[in-house]
């Protein structure tokens, strides 16, 4: 017999106040096991997985994916992360810095990020403290739950090697 439990059994677990609050702390969508899209939620590239985690998070930002790393944390849940699509060629991954996006180093011991670049200048610049579009200050800003997000990219890094982190 096996030992995992039924997603609904967790999800029960967890009680109706930490899946509420959960809810609500999301600007995405909290889909649990009796969600009519549960199914392509949990659906995954490679047709042989078969999971069916407990609760699926679309996260709509960094603050979603903080807040679902912290509430499985918080929750002793396992935590998986999928990026999006699988695809061998590469094109599962954009590359908005070509496009003119921008990137913000982030120093790994507090989180704090530094001042972001462009390979396309902004108003004749390749460095700013500032967000072009929103105005948002990156250059010192702490992300938030940055020691969490650090232990979970440091515990990918530590299985799988070839990951670059820094």
């Amino acid at each position: 017999m096996s030992s995992h439990k039924h997603p609904l059994g967790t999800v029960a677990e967890l009680g109706e106040e930490a899946v509420g609050g959960l809810s609500k702390a999301l600007s995405g969508e909290l889909i649990l096991p009796d969600h009519s899209e549960y199914n392509d939620a949990r659906d995954v590239w490679n047709g042989l997985v078969n999971r069916y985690p407990a609760v699926v998070v679309r996260a709509t930002g960094g603050q979603d994916v903080a807040t679902a790393v912290s509430f499985a944390r918080e929750h002793g849940l396992d935590l998986s992360v999928r990026g999006g699509a699988h695809q061998q060629a590469g094109d599962a991954v954009v590359d908005n810095f070509s496009a003119g996006g921008i990137a913000s180093p982030i120093d790994i011991s507090t989180g704090r990020l530094g001042p972001a670049v462009t390979s396309v200048p902004r108003e004749g610049r390749f460095e700013m403290d500032r967000h072009p579009d929103t105005g948002y200050l990156l250059a010192g800003s702490a992300l938030p739950e940055w020691d969490c997000l650090a232990d979970v990219v440091m515990g990918v890094h530590s299985r799988f090697q070839s990951i670059f982190v820094g």
